[in-house]
This record gives C-alpha cells, structure tokens and sequence, in this order.
C-alpha cells in the first residue's frame, strides 16, 4: 500500500481515527504521516474486525486495479465524474469495485481515480521545482534575455542582472529573502567591526547561536566581556567571518518557515486566506467531513475542515529542505502582499518562447502596475471587473528558475552603475522590467 498517494488530511484522518495523532492541528510533516500510516495499516491487518477510513479502503482498491495489471487510459475532469449516467456508473464500478448504489460513489470514485493519476484536478499544477544543494551565493551574473524587447531599465548604465543564492531545497526561501529581508541582506556584508547587539539580532531571527572560529573576532566572543550588548567587535578574519553568516542564512531560511507556518496556523486573517485561495480544498474538506464525522454539527464540521486545510498548507511551508510547488507561492504572494514574477531561464533563452513564465498558475495573483490593468484580463473568466482591478499598486520581486532535473530560483535584480555593492531588489510599478512582464502576463495565451 502506497500512502504517499494519499493527501495529509486523508492521512491525518486515518491517524486520528485511530488515535495516533492528536486532534489539534500539528506541524509534522507528510513524510512523518505516511510512516504512521503503514506502521498502523500493518498492525491492523491482523485484526479482522478492524475498522479503516474510507480513503483508505479506497486506496487499497485503487491497489487491487494496478495489481491486476489494469490501467486507465485517460484523464477525467471531476465536473464530469459528478454527473454520471447510470451506465456510467455501472461501468466504473465493475472496473474498480465500487457499488454504484452508494451515496457517496461519485466522491469515492473522484478520489480512486486521483490515486491512479486519471483525475485532472481543479487546480493544474506543475512538478515540484526541486532545488539542488548550492553553495555558491551572491554571485551577479548577467541576464540573458532572448524574447523580443528585453526591458532596459532608466539609466542606460544600470543593468538587470541575477544574482545567485543559497539551495539545499529551501531555494525559493532563500531569494525571497535575499529580496526583502533587510536582516538576512546585510548578513552579506562583512564589515570592519560589529557590536554584540546586532549578532544578538541575527541569533535571535536564527533561533540559534552564532559560532566564530577562533580569532575570528577581537575580543573573543567567549569572554566575560562580550555579552555586554554595547560590545564593539573588531572583524579579524573576514573568510571565516563570512562562513558563519553563511551558516546563519541557512539556519534562518528553515526557522523562517517554520515561524511562517505556525502563523499561517494561528492567525485568523491568514487561515481565512487559505480558504479564499483553495475553495477547492475546502469545499473537499467540507464534503469528506460530513461524510467521514457525521456526528460533528455543520459548525463542527466548518471547524475540522478548515483545520484540515491549514494544517496541509501550513504543514507543506514548515517542512525545512521541501521545494515549493506554485500554490505555495501563490500563497505567499499574498501574505506578503508582494507580486512574484518566476521566470523561466530556459524559456528566456529561447527566441522562440512566446513567455517567459514556467506555469501558468504561477501569474494568477499577478496584480501588476495599476495603470496598466485591463478589465478584459485574459486570466479571469468573470464579466465583472477583475478581482484585483481596483487594489493599490505593491511591489513587485523577479525570481528566476533554472529547470531541468535539479532546479533552482536565483533573484533578478538591478545594479547601480555607480556602485557594484548596490542592487535593487525590490521593484516598483514603473519599472520597465515590471511593465514588460506584466505585458506578458495580459497577451499570453498559456497552453492549457
């Protein structure tokens, strides 16, 4: 039995049925959970009165089929899957042993159909983009742009470039954070002296301890004297200086998502942005509660579901070394009120791209410069304006990902002609580069 194809709440309903994990919403990871489930789904096999959720009943029917040999030749929408004939019915439920009388077959059948990967989901989404352990950072390199009419910014002597950072699985963190945290930016900077109140600063945004070599600093940091915070440290090895700060920024890019994550559980106007963003997980959630607890009232049911859903989004950002897949960074588009344009390297490289972007999930949010909105917005079906229409302008931040087996998001900044230590990494609504992708986003037609 393979749980990796159930989802957390399928996996975490089982466990709770059985009382193996608490009620209360957790941050262990879906790696965790699986484990649970086939320590738990082993010990019962021996019980012949034990008793499994229906996820999982459906999963070892989904089993049974690919054990005969049998496969699935196509993808079905789950609006179809929901108006079924009652031939249709028959027929599905002789290929998968599901009874076609049973209230709840269409979302049983819905469910053993995305075990078996013939389910096209509400919400299309790409691979992983998996990133690489990569030790080489703030190296600016410069930025190929091959579509027609690469951005030029202002001044003719600044340059858009991209500018490498860490990997290790927690890319993504890595370059927003480069972007936007001015702590974790001036982590690169190894200056002449430091006081013992900003390593102070850095070690609580870390949750750990900073740890100098040896004649790294003057006084040494181990003496009596230098935990008085006005502390004046002389910096007398700048290499092993810079490897601890190094040390630093991977440490607090998981202590970041773990925080992240235990606010996005916490906090109502977070949970209820959630539910705005993934109706679809919710009015799912919705559906197998009433089904699966039917002694919850609706409130308690809105309660459990909603839980459900947060602990699974929640859960997926606090996982340190995860990548992050597009609804993630849809997610903290919107938390941080930033527009996140993702580029695509190979796609930039390629005359013959018709965009630059990978997905097109990852524009969706895209609120762009406000004078250059259009009622019609290709990405919106409503006839009424489009849900961002009105809003102000916000910043906007470039993240490039290099593709292939091993992936990777690097940051897309700008120089300034007159120093090579300042860069630009948070860009403005006027900004040609900002105005020429969310060109992009309004004209492409995105392969379905």
């Amino acid at each position: 039995m393979d749980f990796s194809k159930l989802t957390f709440l399928e996996l975490s309903e089982f466990l709770r049925f059985h009382n193996v994990v608490p009620e209360e919403p957790t941050l262990q990871t879906q790696e965790e959970y699986i484990r649970l489930a086939h320590e738990l789904f082993t010990s019962l096999q021996s019980d012949p009165q034990a008793q499994y959720t229906p996820p999982v009943v459906d999963l070892f029917l989904a089993q049974q089929f690919l054990d005969a040999g049998k496969n699935i030749p196509q993808k079905y929408p789950q609006s179809v899957l929901l108006n079924l004939t009652p031939e249709q019915k028959q027929a599905f439920g002789e290929a998968l042993n599901l009874d076609p009388e049973d209230p709840q077959f269409n979302i049983r059948l819905i469910r053993v159909l995305r075990i078996l990967g013939a389910l096209e989901t509400y919400l299309p989404i790409v691979p992983p983009l998996v990133c690489p352990l990569i030790s080489l950072e703030n190296d600016t390199q410069p930025l190929t742009w091959e579509l027609p009419n690469p951005p030029q910014p202002e001044d003719p002597e600044s340059e858009y470039a991209k500018i490498t950072c860490l990997g290790e699985g927690n890319c993504f963190f890595h370059a927003f954070l480069r972007a936007v945290d001015q702590l974790y930016i001036s982590s690169y900077q190894t200056p002449d002296t430091v006081t013992e109140e900003t390593l102070r600063r850095y070690e609580e945004a870390a949750g750990k301890s900073l740890k100098f070599p040896a004649s790294t600093l003057r006084p040494s940091r181990t003496s009596s004297t230098s935990r008085n915070p006005e502390t004046v440290y002389q910096v007398l090895n700048r290499d092993k200086y810079g490897q601890t700060m190094n040390k630093f920024r991977r440490t607090y890019a998981c202590t970041f998502r773990q925080r992240l994550a235990r606010f996005i559980m916490s906090d109502d106007s977070a949970r209820n942005l959630v539910l705005q963003l993934f109706p679809g997980a919710y009015e799912i959630a919705l559906d197998e509660t009433r089904i699966n607890q039917p002694q919850l009232t609706e409130e308690q049911v809105e309660n459990f579901a909603t839980n459900q859903v947060v602990r699974y989004y929640a859960g997926r950002i606090g996982e340190s070394y995860r990548s992050i897949e597009p609804d993630i960074l849809i997610l903290l588009s919107e938390l941080y009120n930033y527009d996140i344009y993702i580029l695509s390297e190979s796609k930039l490289e390629d005359p013959n791209s018709f965009h630059p972007f990978p997905d097109r999930d990852l524009v969706s949010v895209i609120r762009g410069p406000h004078d250059l909105r259009d009622l019609q917005d290709p990405r919106y079906s409503d006839p009424n304006r489009p849900p961002y229409y009105d809003s102000p302008n916000r910043k906007a931040i470039v993240l490039i990902y290099l593709g292939g087996v091993e992936g990777h998001y690097d940051l897309v900044v700008r120089t300034d002609p007159e120093d090579d230590q300042i860069i630009v990494t948070e860009f403005g609504p006027e900004e040609p580069i900002i105005e020429t992708l969310f060109e992009y986003v309004l004209t492409t037609q995105f392969e379905s």
